[in-house]
This record gives C-alpha cells, structure tokens and sequence, in this order.
C-alpha cells in the first residue's frame, strides 16, 4: 500500500499521535509548497505528538518511502526508519523536537538514505537538547550527507553500525 500526501498539506497531529507506514509513504512537497506536520496544540511544545513511523519487515526496492521538501515541527522523533531502504531528503525542515530529529533502526539488508536535510533547535528552552540523528541497527554502512545540524546537543549517534559521513555541517 501507499500513502502520498499532496504538496502544501498541513497535518496537524495530536497529543501523542503518530502515523505509521507498513508500505509506502511519499511526502514530496515543493519549494513552494512544502508538506508540514506539526503539532495541533494551540500552544505547541516540543514532543506533542511523536513522529512518522516508516517499517518494513522485509526490505523491498519496490517499497522505498520518500520524504523531501516536508516540515516537521514539535515531534518527540519527528522521522524514524524502523528497517527498510527509505530515502529521506532532500530539503526536509525539523525543528523543535524533543528527542531526536531522524532515528534509523536499519537491519542488514536495509538501505536507507539520508541526505540534504535542516535539523535544528529553534525554539530558546530547547536550544542544545536532543540528537540530530539517531542510528542504529546491524546495517553494515549508512550515507549521511550534506545535512545540517544547529543547535542540537548532540549530532550524530550511531550504534552498531557504520556511517559514510560527507558534507555535513554541525553548528
């Protein structure tokens, strides 16, 4: 199955709301009409709702998720990969969040992607929490590249795999 969600969508998640893919997810907004998840709390805090869950128990090629030009805003873990070869950039926005902007748990067989995106503590109390990146899992290499990472207190976390880090910035 597969979800697509339309260029300038807004989705407004509740507290402790999350949606979870078992098939596909595409969520390819514009320049001009990014796709915006955010908090639906009239007074948002970071960690209102939790996040978009991407699984697959098997990786296939033919179910690889796309996450680019989408805003994530007030999410506990706003992007998490659990297995699967999805590709998350580029040009995606996650601010404000209060656990981990993008957490991967890939298995040996998964391939996922992540490129070209803009993680960063905007708001004043969250400035220097959280990690950027979260990975983990038994995949042998993951490409990160040409991310930038602002104020967060931590980058990039990796357990239990190796990274190919290219261009990316830490401010």
């Amino acid at each position: 199955a597969t979800l697509t969600i339309q260029p300038g969508t807004e989705i407004r998640m509740g507290e402790g709301a999350f949606l979870r893919t078992l098939g596909r997810l595409f969520s390819q907004g514009t320049d001009i009409d990014p796709i915006v998840f955010t908090s639906a709390s009239a007074t948002p805090a970071a960690g209102d709702w939790q996040g978009i869950e991407l699984w697959q128990d098997h990786p296939d090629p033919q179910q690889i998720s796309r996450i680019d030009h989408t805003t994530f805003l007030w999410g506990y873990r706003p992007v998490q990969v659990h297995n699967g070869s999805h590709d998350i950039g580029p040009d995606n926005i996650i601010q404000d969040f209060s656990n981990t902007g993008i957490w991967v748990a890939a298995l040996a067989t998964a391939e996922p992607s992540i490129h070209d995106n803009h993680i960063e503590q905007v708001d004043w109390d969250l400035q220097y929490t959280g990690y950027g990146m979260w990975l983990t899992g038994g995949r042998p290499t993951i490409p990160v590249t040409h991310n930038k990472m602002i104020r967060v207190n931590f980058g990039i976390r990796s357990l239990h795999t190796d990274l190919i880090l290219n261009d990316n910035c830490f401010e």
